[in-house]
């Protein structure tokens, strides 16, 4: 892909039966924000609330939001599509950004006064970090995946080995061979390992760029949470994947999962 448009970012909205948080909320806020090239919004299930039909597969432009209708790959690839549609976008010349921001569509971003993306921004440079949160991530202790709040703990910015998906702010040329060994070691055998989409982005992220040392840059922590950064969850949809019982537990077999992946994919080299 060709980088053309630097300091700039693409957002990718994962919509899934909130599609009114989308357009009543979120697509105002994002519309007066500063450094944002592009939104694309990723439809899960079929909506009107935006005025138009969407056929499977189909895209429709409305000045600089592209909507994409994306049920097939939600049926399969739950969150994890939107990885594939990035790829997907970067590989037509569509992304031309040099950052990502991906998030729900509960999710509502309070302004700044620099704006969201340059404080995302600010905080990958300063903190040398991989990708970039707003105030929460997954901590592994003893093998056993953990929520934890960075903020309310009081802990610093960076060093922290997972980002939730809930929000991560990327650079778009280093996710692109993430993405693609993500989908190779799982060889459509695998596919739920998949659904925990930031873990498995986070983990082939580490191993792409650090693959001599990336055990050791995983536990040390490659990510930061950007500390400038207020939202509020919008109303909605409260059955998501991350409401689910057994959840925590599979997101615990996921991060086993890719450790052991990526430990045996090292050692056949």
């Amino acid at each position: 892909m060709s980088i053309s448009k630097t300091g700039s970012a693409t957002i990718v909205i994962l919509d899934y039966k909130r599609s009114s948080n989308i357009k009543n909320h979120i697509i105002p806020f994002l519309l007066n924000e500063s450094n944002i090239d592009l939104i694309v919004i990723l439809h899960g299930v079929c909506s009107n609330i935006f005025g138009f039909h969407l056929n499977i597969n189909e895209r429709r432009w409305n000045n600089k939001i592209l909507h994409i209708e994306n049920s097939q790959e939600n049926n399969k690839y739950i969150c994890w599509r939107r990885w594939r549609a990035i790829r997907a976008l970067c590989n037509e010349g569509i992304i031309k950004t040099e950052y990502i921001l991906s998030f729900d569509d509960d999710i509502l971003f309070y302004k700044t006064p620099n704006g969201i993306v340059n404080d995302m921004i600010d905080t990958l440079h300063r903190t040398n970090s991989l990708g970039v949160s707003n105030n929460s991530g997954g901590r592994i202790i003893d093998h056993i995946y953990v929520v934890y709040d960075w903020r309310n703990n009081g802990t610093t910015e960076n060093s922290k080995q997972i980002i939730i998906g809930q929000t991560m702010f990327l650079k778009t040329n280093t996710i692109l061979n993430a993405i693609d060994l993500a989908e190779v070691i799982t060889n459509n055998k695998y596919v739920e390992y998949l659904y925990e989409d930031d873990i498995a982005l986070c983990m082939c992220l580490v191993y792409t760029l650090f693959n001599n040392d990336w055990l050791k840059e995983f536990w040390n922590g490659k990510f930061s949470v950007c500390n400038k950064l207020k939202y509020k969850i919008l109303e909605g949809f409260h059955n998501g994947i991350s409401s689910h019982s057994d959840h925590m537990y599979k997101r615990t077999n996921a991060v086993r999962f890719w450790i052991d992946q990526l430990i045996k994919l090292k050692s056949n080299k």
